[in-house]
């Protein structure tokens, strides 16, 4: 019994909410007002994860209605991923609002090409590219995201974390 009291998995209780706009403030760090590094329980706001058992040992928060996995680390959110191609069925292709650190914002969606980012962020601080596929990675607010691009330039998925922030 003392033992259950400390596996309690909080997430398998949050109530189900209808998926809700998605808009990532890249100065803020910040998803619908929850920064990276916030207490796990704040990401309640998006309802109950796809699997909850799941997400409480692994530290992975499906949100396949939304297009979105939360990690968590050590009771924090530790980052975001958007899938603008979902990964499987179980997944939509997510639609998300980017709010610019320089202002503006950038409608995100499976249509969104590599050329549309670089338009509304700049240039890139990093380069990847594979024959199945492409990165690009911009540093804001002592965060790292990293956009994901078929070869013919539509995005795949964007990866928001705190590192690299070294050099």
């Amino acid at each position: 019994m003392f033992f259950k009291l400390f596996r309690r998995n909080p997430s398998a209780t949050w109530p189900a909410v209808e998926p809700v706009p998605l808009r990532f403030d890249a100065a803020a760090r910040a998803l619908n007002g929850l920064p990276l590094g916030a207490p796990l329980e704040r990401i309640a706001q998006f309802g109950r994860p796809d699997e909850p058992k799941a997400a409480r040992r692994y530290g992975l928060y499906n949100y396949g209605a939304l297009g979105m996995t939360v990690g968590a680390e050590g009771g924090r959110v530790a980052w975001f991923k958007f899938y603008f191609d979902a990964p499987d069925e179980s997944f939509r292709p997510c639609t998300l609002q980017l709010l610019v650190p320089r202002g503006g914002a950038l409608e995100m969606t499976s249509t969104t090409t590599q050329r549309d980012v670089e338009s509304a962020l700049g240039r890139p601080e990093a380069r990847t590219a594979r024959a199945d596929q492409r990165a690009i990675g911009f540093r804001f607010a002592e965060s790292w995201l990293e956009l994901t691009f078929s070869p013919d330039g539509q995005l795949l998925v964007l990866d928001v974390d705190p590192g690299p922030l070294a050099g």
